[in-house]
């Protein structure tokens, strides 16, 4: 098997730098490439965090997600503080992580996966929350991988608590193979809340059609999923 370690994180990728120590120099940074030339007056908070800002992501009565310019960003409402959360388009290799789901709202959170690919032949999901109100990222999670490297997360909820819970289409842990090109029981929806880790909430099975687990939905302290035409319920601690 060969030896791997999973790539360090492009800086901007959640936005506010992955590492709290670099979340300063990160924005001091931000502050620089995006100052305007000759002088002209920089634009008002206010401005930045307004409906006209850019392509609506999500939105709740106290965060605005949004897209600009091959990036997206949340705003804090009442503070409108924005926070730089990643960037869109395609994975290139050994670029940054890219959005790859629905970015989801709850509380002062703001959840999402991205996507990143690169030498040695890895393709890799990450799950990132930031808070919002302090610009700070909360938590950062690894999905379980395969031996060649491989996970994809194609959905994520998040809880008032800063509970995650998402739906991961390759590398799952659940029993079965995984092998390329032959359906093994991949699907898997995964709950990490505080102070825990990962756990499995339900898994497909090789008898199911591949995509058999959809529309995960984390609502208040309550996830819900589709598993073969059949609604699952489970309540988060």
């Amino acid at each position: 098997m060969r030896s791997h370690a999973r790539p360090a994180r492009y800086n901007g990728s959640a936005g506010v730098a992955v590492l709290g120590g670099a979340f300063a120099c990160a924005v001091a940074v931000a502050m620089v490439l995006s100052a305007p030339a000759g002088g002209a007056p920089r634009k008002s908070p206010s401005a930045l965090c307004s409906a006209g800002a850019g392509r609506r992501l999500s939105s709740s009565h106290q965060v605005r997600v949004f897209a600009s310019k091959g990036r997206f960003y949340s705003c804090w409402l009442p503070s409108r503080r924005r926070t730089t959360l990643g960037q869109l388009g395609e994975p290139v290799p050994d670029g940054p992580p890219v959005l790859t789901t629905h970015v989801r709202i709850d509380g002062e959170y703001v959840a999402f996966a991205d996507h990143q690919t690169g030498d040695p032949g890895f393709s890799l999901s990450s799950i990132v929350s930031v808070n919002a109100r302090t610009g700070r990222v909360a938590r950062e999670v690894e999905p379980h991988e395969t031996e060649d490297f491989d996970s994809y997360v194609v959905d994520v909820g998040v809880a008032a608590d800063d509970a995650l819970v998402y739906l991961q289409r390759e590398g799952t842990p659940c029993p079965g193979e995984h092998s390329s090109g032959e359906h093994g029981p991949d699907d898997a929806v995964i709950a990490v809340e505080p102070k825990a880790k990962p756990h499995t909430l339900d898994c497909e099975m090789p008898s199911e059609p591949e995509g058999s687990i959809s529309k995960l939905v984390v609502k208040d302290q309550t996830a819900t999923w589709i598993h073969s035409g059949v609604l699952h319920t489970t309540t988060l601690r």
